[in-house]
């Protein structure tokens, strides 16, 4: 019975209303999960002892969604999760995230109702949502902040990080503007705003990093190279120490001001140095739309 339940795989799905659990879960079926919506965490446990584990043959791969709407799955959910890998079951808690303008979006967008809101205030039911799952979010092993993310992009990491169990490590790459506030699922945050800013030049200030003149302005600077040659040197260091740890997933957020130049040239700098055979590489530029 132990050799089958060490190819026992739970994937517990959870996070922020309207961040994209449902989209998860689709993903993750595709992928051969035996998928459960909005199960109560409190039976989990009885679930896999009376049902799962008598037929391995036909779950080894369960990915279960829970949100706030069941919340005896916040109680003594580290204690639980503790006692399923006693049992050798690989547990992992995945996390959907999203900033608080893209959620209010989504819910406009499909006219639905947060599932604590009341008296029609949305922000509240947001912030609310927000402070009851905090616990939850600590202990997450994965944090997927969809915002701006496309539908492929977000199978694409999915895939990377469940459809195969010995994947390797999915880095992404993330220009933001410090303006706007800090990308929720970073790992490594680098700030930019020390290099001149070509938003001071008329000519291209209407452009972005991704234009051949600001990104030759951005990265044949002096000061660049000298930034981009200790962080590559760094990364060099960290990426193979983080892969020996068993971490399947890194984000490195660069931030300017706006997100516009600056950060997307670097952005684009750095993920062309990690972009090998051992990692997967995912470039994501957040403010871009608002440029374009």
């Amino acid at each position: 019975m132990s050799e089958n339940i060490e190819q026992t795989t739970l994937v517990l799905v959870t996070g922020m209303s309207g961040a994209g659990k449902t989209q998860a879960m689709r993903a993750l079926e595709d992928m051969g999960f035996f998928c459960i919506d909005n199960y109560p965490f409190s039976m989990i446990e009885d679930l896999f002892k009376h049902v799962l584990l008598k037929r391995i043959g036909l779950f080894p791969k369960v990915a279960i969604a829970a949100d706030v709407r069941g919340k005896e799955f916040l109680q003594d959910i580290e204690k639980s999760l503790a006692r399923l890998k006693k049992k050798k079951i690989d547990c992992h808690v995945l996390y959907m995230d999203a900033d608080d303008a893209t959620l209010m979006n989504r819910y406009k967008e499909t006219r639905r109702k947060h599932p604590l809101q009341e008296e029609g205030n949305i922000t509240e039911a947001i912030a609310e949502e927000r402070r009851i799952l905090s616990p939850i979010r600590e202990q997450a092993d994965r944090i997927v902040d969809s915002s701006n993310m496309k539908v492929t992009e977000f199978k694409t990491l999915l895939y990377e990080l469940y459809g195969n169990r010995e994947a390797k490590m999915i880095i992404t790459v993330a220009s933001f503007g410090f303006k706007y506030g800090l990308p929720l699922d970073s790992d490594l945050v680098f700030d930019v705003r020390f290099l001149p800013n070509p938003f001071y030049d008329p000519e291209m200030r209407p452009l972005t990093g991704k234009d051949t003149i600001v990104r030759d302005y951005v990265l044949q600077m002096a000061e660049t190279r000298t930034f981009l040659e200790s962080l590559n040197g760094m990364l060099s260091f960290l990426v193979p120490e983080y892969v020996r740890e068993g971490k399947k997933q890194l984000v490195i957020s660069i931030g300017c001001t706006g997100g516009q130049h600056r950060s997307v040239a670097i952005a684009d700098a750095i993920a062309k140095n990690l972009d090998r055979e051992d990692v997967g590489v995912i470039v994501k530029h957040r403010e871009l739309h608002k440029y374009q």
